[in-house]
């Protein structure tokens, strides 16, 4: 039975589990690193799971820190009335108390439309939607993100949907090592990608 799946008329899976599984099986991988790497950066005292309790919530979650940043993002959504799963990295421009100010996005939007231009087909197998006041976009393939969007205070994600029944904890990591590159890139020092001529940080 694959992560997540459930009988017919029960409950959603719990988010919790699903974002303890992740955070268990990120250890030695890629998107494992995540963490140390934010303390590092960050000179932060205490070294977090990918996920825990506080930054879990019903039906979403993001990496524990992320809220600022380009986040790491689990949740379930509803399309045509019936609950998917997703899985990616995102921009949350809804106003919280840690981002009430937009403008600390606007550099991290530049650069993640930058490393897109850039490696066009690094995550092409990928999708991208947003939601404006709860309501949801359509799915399209990954483009940057225009500024005629920005100013609506969207959530954006950038990342890939199943069904509840098929969540397949292998499968969201392998994409979060996928998208380690285009975080560290937005976040920290990171390169272009594959696709940059000369090697340079940017």
């Amino acid at each position: 039975m694959a992560i997540g799946q459930r009988t017919q008329g029960s409950e959603l899976p719990s988010l919790l589990e699903l974002a303890k599984e992740i955070s268990a099986g990120a250890f030695g991988r890629p998107i494992g690193e995540l963490q140390e790497k934010r303390a590092r950066r960050k000179k932060l005292k205490c070294i977090s799971k990918l996920f825990d309790k506080r930054s879990v919530k019903e039906r979403w979650a993001s990496h524990v820190g992320g809220l600022a940043e380009l986040q790491f993002n689990i949740g379930f959504e509803k399309i045509h009335d019936r609950d998917v799963f997703r899985h990616g990295i995102a921009f949350s421009l809804t106003p919280t108390r840690y981002t009430a100010d937009i403008s600390v996005f606007k550099p991290r939007i530049r650069k993640f439309n930058r490393y897109l231009d850039n490696n066009p087909k690094a995550y092409a197998d990928l999708s991208m939607w947003y939601f404006v006041d709860h309501q949801r976009s359509r799915t399209f393939a990954p483009v940057p993100i225009p500024e005629s969007l920005i100013s609506q205070r969207p959530f954006v994600i950038l990342g890939s949907i199943c069904p509840v029944d098929a969540v397949d904890v292998a499968t969201v990591l392998d994409d979060f090592d996928r998208l380690m590159p285009i975080y560290e890139y937005v976040e920290g020092h990171g390169l272009f990608g594959p696709s940059n001529p000369d090697g340079q940080e940017v």
